[in-house]
């Protein structure tokens, strides 16, 4: 069985042998955390080229934007329809406009996968106030879905104090600046300069201190074949107070697999066997 990941490109090769694949995409993430979908059965053509999008995470100053959705198209290079060709996972909602928002995450109902198997990333939290020709933002970050079910919530509250994003990949969703846990870790702590991160794919820490949230870490879930762990993300941690106007810089999270805060890009994960390899052995004529 090979694994591979692939975290860019608009192309794919399918290998020499090849028949069939199982495709696993994670949408993009915002302030809402990626969808997840998977198809297990796509029937593919040896050395034929596919095509993928991989879902754009986007940061919290991308005013209005979704995330990118992530999809995977045997056929065309176009999101798919149905999973006869592949597979598509929806981004998390983006920011932002004056007032308090609930930022849905990438929705498993607008995936193609097959049932059961689309999750839908958390929502984020944001709120924004203008204010000496600023914006200042307080927020947390939906985790993102995976293969064990919804991301979960970012803190949801009209609370001057940022909360900790919520846990991906079916752990639990946040409190008042603390982030949520994964099913594996525990999200980060409140406080702290910067606050902590969350570990095994938990949420970040909200802050009161400083503009710094903590970072959601990444369920790392499958390993490639080619080498490197991959997986969903949880969302990080909310800030204190962060001036649009004047501090237009957010700290980095995750790289990969739709956590927000701001957002990690999507991911494909493919999975396959390549088939029986033909041999000619040697015919032996025998004469009476």
């Amino acid at each position: 069985m090979t694994i591979i990941a692939i975290t860019s490109g608009t192309t794919w090769t399918v290998p020499a042998g090849v028949t069939s694949a199982t495709i696993e995409c994670i949408g993009g993430g915002s302030l809402g955390g990626g969808g997840y979908s998977k198809t297990s059965s796509v029937t593919l053509t040896p050395l034929s080229t596919v095509y993928i999008n991989i879902g754009a995470g986007i940061s919290l100053n991308s005013s209005g934007y979704n995330a990118g959705d992530t999809w995977f198209n045997k056929s065309a290079p176009s999101p798919p329809t149905s999973t006869t060709n592949g597979a598509l996972a929806k981004g998390g909602s983006g920011f932002f406009s004056i007032g308090i928002q609930s930022l849905p995450g990438g929705l498993a109902s607008g995936g193609v996968g097959d049932s059961g198997a689309k999750f839908s990333g958390g929502s984020g939290y944001g709120r924004t106030e203008t204010c000496c020709g600023g914006y200042y933002l307080f927020y947390s970050a939906g985790g993102a879905a995976g293969p064990n079910g919804d991301g979960k919530n970012g803190y949801q509250s009209d609370n001057l104090n940022g909360a900790g994003g919520g846990g991906a990949n079916g752990g639990s969703a946040a409190t008042n600046r603390n982030g949520g846990n994964n099913r594996l870790g525990t999200g980060g702590g409140t406080g702290g300069s910067p606050p902590t991160a969350g570990t095994n794919g938990g949420g970040g820490g909200g802050s009161t201190t400083d503009n710094t949230g903590g970072a959601g870490s990444a369920d790392l879930i499958w390993t490639a074949t080619a080498g490197g762990s991959y997986g969903p993300a949880g969302g990080g941690g909310g800030y204190g107070s962060f001036n649009v106007g004047c501090d237009p810089t957010p700290v980095a999270g995750v790289n990969y697999g739709g956590g927000g805060s701001p957002g990690g890009q999507g991911l494909i994960i493919i999975t396959y066997t390549a088939g029986g390899v033909t041999s000619t052995g040697n015919m032996f004529l025998m004469f009476n």
